[in-house]
């Protein structure tokens, strides 16, 4: 049966998202609403089931937390642009006058001039209406990027850049802030990026013996354990984890508690475990005076018993 507080808190999430949906679309004028992306955002719902199987439907454990994803409304800067350049048309056909300009040709003769381009220095892009008034936007050019960043680093900065300038003359803000659908995206490469890049970090420094902050971090974020088994472990695992009772020391006694050893993680060794085997596992643990419980994410199995 799943959490009750956190059953409760998904629902509230869900409905949330499909109301920026809706209030999006009531926003946005029906010939723009085709550029409008629905976009996958990890939401956090709360702490961590103190047992695995009260997980509600559709979460998932990340960093420690439960955490749902849903589907959220953001508009591209095509279509805030288009919106914008149809909006100066009057009534009598003719059209209001406005301006964008920006500051690539003096990135461009940086980089022509020194063969690079200082990372600090932004792409800025100004839009000046005379129905709107004036607003500037400022991106990030990311030269070491991926996807669109690593092939037209300039360009997707520029892109950025416009996208956050319309915005601020009120196109396409449908309940995400200024950020448009392509800055989300980048944004979600260069996390992925990132986590890619700290991860060869974390292993090379494991190689190497030595810890950086990354694995610092990590340290942080999970708990390990002794444990000891109270009992045998069940012959077969649920539809996800082995339920295993345990002890675990506290000062000069013990707390007793429960691991959950998911299927997919030695399941061999799992299934030579007896009461009393000792060993150490890492994961995301939940306690208080009397109990606690761990669900596991590393198994040191040279420590068995």
């Amino acid at each position: 049966m799943a959490d009750e507080f956190l059953a409760k808190k998904v629902e509230e999430i869900k409905k949330e998202a499909e109301e920026k949906f809706t209030d999006a679309k009531s926003r946005i004028p029906e010939k723009y609403q085709g550029f409008i992306m629905l976009l996958s955002q990890k939401k956090t719902v709360g702490n961590l089931p103190q047992n695995p199987d009260d997980m509600p439907q559709d979460c998932y454990q990340y960093d420690g937390k439960t955490c749902i994803t849903v589907k959220e409304p953001y508009m591209t800067v095509s279509g805030r642009n288009l919106w914008f350049v149809d909006s100066h048309e009057r009534e009598d056909g003719t059209r209001a006058k406005f301006n964008i300009t920006d500051n690539l040709d003096k990135i461009i003769e940086i980089i022509a001039e020194k063969g690079e381009c200082n990372p600090k220095i932004p792409v800025i892009v100004t839009v000046d209406s005379e129905f709107y008034g004036k607003a500037r936007g400022e991106a990030t050019v990311f030269w070491k990027g991926s996807g669109a960043d690593e092939t037209n680093p300039i360009e997707n900065a520029s892109t950025s850049a416009l996208g956050r300038a319309l915005s601020k003359l009120g196109f396409g803000i449908i309940g995400n802030g200024i950020a448009s659908a392509e800055e989300v995206i980048e944004a979600k490469q260069y996390q992925e990026q990132k986590s890619k890049q700290d991860s060869q970090s974390n292993e090379d420094s494991s190689k190497t013996g030595k810890n950086d902050n990354n694995s610092k971090n990590d340290t942080q974020k999970e708990t390990t354990l002794k444990i000891k088994l109270t009992d045998d472990p069940p012959a077969e695992p649920n539809e996800k984890y082995w339920a295993l009772d345990a002890i675990t020391p506290v000062g000069e006694g013990t707390l007793p508690g429960k691991v959950y050893i998911p299927v997919n993680l030695k399941p061999s060794f799992v299934k030579e475990l007896k009461k009393g085997s000792e060993f150490l596992v890492k994961g995301y643990a939940t306690r208080s005076d009397k109990s606690f419980s761990i669900t596991v994410t590393q198994i040191s199995a040279q420590n068995a018993a």
